[in-house]
């Protein structure tokens, strides 16, 4: 059985995109995400793909939708943002770890 908990939506002006910006990889699918601050926003791209930019919508604390697709950031006890999971339609939860900026 599923419990699902309701969650209090976030305004957008409420995100501090400094938190979430970085690089993201995952081991799973071997894909890199940056994740960037814009003049609107958060931004999503990936590595190796110069024309894929996607503008995150903040849904709930820690969690940003585009196309479908749900980004949920992990942070660690002191509130740094550590990692990523990714949940598409037929996937959930791909873990992502922060790994330092080249």
């Amino acid at each position: 059985m599923s419990v699902f908990l309701r969650t209090a939506p976030v305004a957008p002006d409420a995100v501090k995109p400094a938190d979430y910006a970085g690089r993201f990889t995952s081991d799973e699918v071997g894909a890199t995400y940056h994740i960037a601050a814009s003049t609107t926003g958060l931004v999503w791209r990936i590595e190796g793909r110069p024309d894929f930019e996607k503008a995150l919508t903040p849904v709930y604390r820690d969690a940003f939708q585009s196309d479908g697709t749900t980004l949920r950031f992990q942070r660690d006890r002191s509130g740094r943002v550590t990692g990523l999971s990714v949940s598409v339609e037929r996937a959930r939860n791909i873990a992502f770890k922060r790994i330092k900026s080249l």
